[in-house]
């Protein structure tokens, strides 16, 4: 592959992660309205199904750069110290370590929940494997599997 092309790619794959991360924050900002009560559980669904889809469609296409670019080599090693190095980490080292391990975060709250309820106890996170097995906090900083799930 010629260096330009190679080049490209490179600027282009920057540019869908730097798209992706934004996206990121945008769902990260409307799911703490939807947690404070401040946006409407209709508005919310509307909003994390748009943005989600939209994700889900750069991944793709930075996946195909990213076959398109491979070359087979070991995959990096994660460090013993991860917890402590983690919050100085960019957020595009931290995808590169949750890329291949984590498939989904799903923020949950009961259905009986009102719009404008406040407090951590009303919502709870999942935390999807890419091997299907779903994970939530039953204590600060402990997850617990909970069932195996389809693989998305």
């Amino acid at each position: 592959m010629a260096a330009e092309t190679k080049a490209g790619h490179r600027f282009e794959a920057e540019n869908l992660s730097r798209r992706i991360t934004r996206l990121d924050e945008r769902l990260h900002r409307l799911t703490m309205g939807w947690t404070e009560g401040t946006v409407p559980d209709a508005a919310y669904r509307t909003g994390r199904d748009e943005i989600l889809a939209m994700r889900k469609t750069l991944e793709v296409e930075l996946a195909g750069l990213e076959t398109a670019d491979a070359v087979v080599a070991d995959a990096p090693a994660v460090p013993l110290e991860i917890l402590e190095v983690w919050p100085a980490m960019s957020p595009a080292d931290q995808r590169v370590i949750l890329r291949p391990i984590l498939a989904a975060v799903e923020v949950h709250r009961p259905a009986d929940s009102l719009p404008g309820t406040r407090g951590r106890s009303r919502v709870w996170m999942e935390i999807v494997a890419t091997w299907g097995e779903r994970f939530v906090e039953d204590a600060p900083g402990r997850w617990t599997p909970t069932q195996v799930a389809s693989p998305t």
